[in-house]
């Protein structure tokens, strides 16, 4: 929880007020906004997909003494939970842009909508899914989180239109 928490929160938070200054101190940032997104988008994807691809040898190396079958269910759903590292990455940025602009309530409220969505799933799929709910629960929940916090951090932002992605603040992201 504490790596989540400085990885989807902490991180984007600082991040913004040092790339406004580095582009144009005087500006308001919201340049930033959709490149920065974009960004975040291609990281965190790359590394659920590395999580994805890999998670048998992960899974060997935190739980090396579990049998086969046990194995196998820990395989599952660390292939559906590698995916919310992308969501919360997402929900990480936009709340960052929110704080940043002195916005907290949304941010604020998309842990319990999280939580909301776990308990919705279980409750609805739980019969169908057993134990993989709670992972199916968690990346929908982080997904319907990324996407309250990125609504509402465009209409607080007002960001230019999505335009160009490959701009040379993502071209410096990325490297």
């Amino acid at each position: 929880e504490l790596i989540s928490f400085m990885t989807f929160s902490a991180a984007p938070t600082a991040l913004l007020p040092v790339l406004r200054q580095q582009r144009d101190p005087a500006a308001d940032g919201s340049a930033l906004f959709w490149p920065g997104a974009v960004s975040f988008l291609v990281v965190m994807s790359l590394g659920a997909g590395g999580l994805y691809l890999f998670r048998s040898e992960v899974m060997h190396a935190l739980a090396p003494e579990l049998s086969g079958q046990h194995r196998a269910l820990g395989e599952r759903l660390l292939g559906i939970v590698a995916w919310v590292l992308t969501c919360r990455g997402l929900e990480g940025y936009f709340r960052g842009w929110l704080f940043h602009r002195k916005h907290f309530i949304i941010p604020s409220l998309s842990a319990i909508l999280i939580n909301l969505v776990v308990l919705a799933a279980i409750f609805g799929l739980y019969d169908r899914l057993g134990i993989e709910t709670l992972a199916v629960g968690w990346l929908c929940g982080a997904a319907a989180a990324a996407l309250c916090t990125g609504v509402a951090a465009a209409r607080i932002i007002r960001p230019a239109t999505f335009r160009v992605v490959w701009s040379p603040l993502v071209r410096d992201l990325l490297r």
